[in-house]
């Protein structure tokens, strides 16, 4: 259900990539009195009397709070379980795959409001390095790794791929207990950047690699992919199956490009074309996201230091059938010029030095939060808060 009182509070869970290796942590936060700024209330034609009462909170400062565990190397990348959040999987620059029981953490840093003492003490010292250990510890991948993934619909799934061009895939059981299936998916002809299981069936996923291609897997078999794209000229750095119409497909490659794919569309070995090619980006994609329940908006983050968020609809009929504006403000490239703004952008955020992962909150409509090199961000994006004045009639 969409949660659209304030003052909103945000959980998140993200890992550190620091130059001593020694330094390098598991971060956990609750992010709590996240008010709409002044600014936005002063924009809205409607107030509500329920909403009249928080005025005085108005630009006050949100309250985070946070627990760090340390972690043996640089975190590549992390994931929390969607059905059991507590668990948590990391990939390691050092070539190690863990899975993490932060249950007590959450806990102990006051998330749940259910903690003892003795737990929040517990914590406290672990969180500290004083005994806290993963609960497993895979070493079988040949070398280092960023694509990382758990299944929404098969509870404890998990995929990884490496630098190496293997896929591994591992089942996490009530009892703790890890299957690792035996066999690794083989196919890719350069580092697997990114894995995405389906959203719908629990044998199906797909990946993304530096060779250029996209490929759809079924782990009951595992000797080849069942479609194979050739979807970019450059590395496919990142990639994001569509929750709410599961044949559309986004990628995301090095040159800045993204692409929509239908799946309904690829024929083995056979050349295909996108439904939607954008150029936005002029440096690398970095993360790209499907909204969690509006099926055509997607965000996408690149090392040009923007966030930008689209609604591929608007490209079909920009004025029947669609509630989300454009963006209506001038943009100017970095030597000043005017750029022309494509129909489907409907949302700019800046003032991030190279974003690195962006997610949409799954329950506050519009809320994004982003990782960069100096620090994470949430913001609304505007078009998408159903309490902004856009979205009137």
């Amino acid at each position: 259900a969409n949660r659209t009182r304030y003052p909103m509070t945000s959980f998140m869970v993200a890992g550190t990539q620091s130059a001593d290796p020694r330094e390098n942590k598991i971060l956990l936060y609750e992010m709590t009195d996240m008010y709409r700024t002044k600014k936005d209330r002063e924009d809205d034609r409607e107030i509500s009397d329920d909403e009249e009462s928080d005025d005085d909170n108005l630009d006050d400062d949100p309250i985070v709070r946070h627990r760090s565990i340390k972690h043996t190397g640089a975190v590549n990348r992390i994931r929390s379980m969607p059905q059991q959040p507590g668990i948590v999987a990391t990939w390691s620059d050092t070539g190690r795959v863990y899975l993490w029981d932060l249950e007590t953490q959450l806990n102990g840093i006051g998330f749940r409001g259910k903690a003892t003492q003795q737990q929040i003490q517990s914590a406290a010292a672990e969180s500290l390095g004083q005994g806290f250990q993963p609960i497993f510890s895979y070493k079988g991948h040949r070398d280092e790794g960023y694509a990382l993934d758990w299944s929404s619909v098969d509870t404890g799934r998990l995929a990884t791929g490496d630098c190496y061009r293997e896929i591994r895939t591992f089942k996490v059981g009530q009892d703790g207990k890890v299957v690792v299936d035996g066999s690794p998916l083989l196919g890719h002809k350069a580092s697997v950047e990114d894995i995405q299981w389906s959203p719908t069936e629990t044998t199906v996923l797909s990946s993304c690699s530096c060779d250029g291609t996209v490929k759809i897997w079924d782990t009951r078999n595992r000797n080849s992919a069942m479609l194979s794209i050739n979807a970019h000229d450059t590395d496919v750095n990142v990639i994001s199956w569509n929750r709410s119409v599961a044949y559309l497909l986004a990628s995301g490659a090095d040159d800045g490009e993204f692409k929509v794919w239908d799946l309904r569309m690829i024929k083995p070995k056979k050349e295909s074309d996108p439904v939607g090619h954008f150029t936005w980006h002029k440096k690398p994609v970095t993360s790209l996201e499907w909204h969690p329940t509006d099926e055509s908006v997607i965000a996408v983050s690149g090392d040009d230091n923007q966030v930008s968020v689209w609604d591929l609809a608007l490209e079909e009929d920009i004025e029947v059938g669609n509630q989300h504006p454009k963006l209506t403000n001038d943009v100017f490239g970095s030597s000043g010029q005017k750029v022309d703004i494509p129909p489907q952008l409907l949302f700019l955020h800046q003032g991030q030095d190279q974003p690195k992962e962006i997610h949409f909150h799954p329950q506050i409509p519009g809320l994004i939060g982003s990782t960069a090199a100096d620090g994470i961000h949430m913001f609304i994006c505007e078009p998408l808060d159903p309490k902004t004045n856009l979205l009137k009639t």
